[in-house]
């Protein structure tokens, strides 16, 4: 999906970055589980978005891939639903409020329309089937909510900036997660 080096190793960068906060935050939070769930799905396709930036990544299973982000499109979307309702304290979920469930909403099911749109190439060709319509349309809606989203985070962050330092990590890793996958989103349509 990326052709230039210089890219490639800028987002390979900034997602390893973001793999590595994230792990520290699903240890740092093992004790909630359905934190040490979300980071767990988080830390997947951080994973993954650095691997899409190199051409080995279709050699990985396309399938698994569609399905794992697709669940966690639908988990984030249950915890959002339990949280709203007030089964969840924001304590279970790293102290966050109920809104923030719809951000990782957003990013899982950003991630599972990257996977869907990219399927491996067929045996023999050498290039990518191409995007519909109704995908690049799709993408271009994505990568605005996603940017749009960052902002948002960071100005509802900014009031808290002399909070604990796990919540500005948070905040900054997922801000970083929200800009690094509308860029991505945005060289898949572009």
């Amino acid at each position: 999906m990326v052709s230039n080096p210089v890219w490639q190793w800028i987002f390979t960068i900034v997602f390893a970055a973001i793999t590595v906060s994230l792990a520290a935050q699903l240890v740092s939070g093992r004790r909630r589980p359905l934190l040490t769930i979300g980071n767990a799905f988080h830390i997947l396709m951080a994973v993954v978005m650095l691997a899409m930036v190199w051409p080995w990544w279709r050699a990985i299973a396309w399938l698994p891939q569609l399905v794992v982000f697709a669940v966690a499109t639908v988990w984030f979307l249950a915890v959002w639903l339990g949280q709203a309702l007030g089964r969840f304290e924001p304590d279970q979920l790293g102290g966050h409020p109920a809104w923030h469930q719809l951000v990782h909403v957003l990013m899982m099911g950003s991630m599972t329309w990257m996977v869907a749109v990219m399927p491996p190439m067929p045996h023999g060709t050498g290039h990518a089937h191409s995007m519909s319509t109704l995908g690049i349309v799709a993408g271009i809606v994505l990568t605005a909510l996603l940017l749009i989203t960052a902002v948002l985070l960071a100005v509802d962050a900014y009031p808290r900036r002399h909070c604990r330092t796990s919540h500005l990590v948070d905040t900054v890793t997922m801000v970083a997660m929200l800009a690094g996958m509308a860029a991505m989103c945005w060289l898949m349509v572009a």
